[in-house]
């Protein structure tokens, strides 16, 4: 992959919200596994998982067992999607930190 074509790359030129969802989530993954890079990895995770809002409604354990997630991977994909949930659930003013 052309290294402007990256997800970090393209994150620092037009940032967050023109990425894809696997981008996004290849962020969050950091770098790839073997064989694999971040984003193909965050692509298969969309497709198993039936898309962001499936992937954020599973659990670390389920994460896991997706090829090439370990124990650390699935606590970072499941914290980001929390912290998403928290968003939601809280206005600018009430946020309890």
């Amino acid at each position: 992959m052309p290294a402007d074509q990256r997800p970090r790359e393209r994150f620092n030129r037009v940032g967050p919200r023109r990425l894809k969802d696997a981008e996004v989530l290849a962020m969050i993954i950091g770098s790839g596994v073997r064989g694999r890079s971040s984003l193909e990895l965050a692509q298969s995770l969309l497709k198993a998982f039936g898309g962001p809002v499936g992937l954020s409604a599973a659990s670390a354990e389920q994460l896991q067992k997706a090829e090439g997630v370990g124990e650390a991977l699935a606590g970072r994909i499941a914290a980001a999607a929390e912290l998403s949930r928290r968003c939601r659930l809280r206005t600018p003013q009430h946020d309890g930190g």
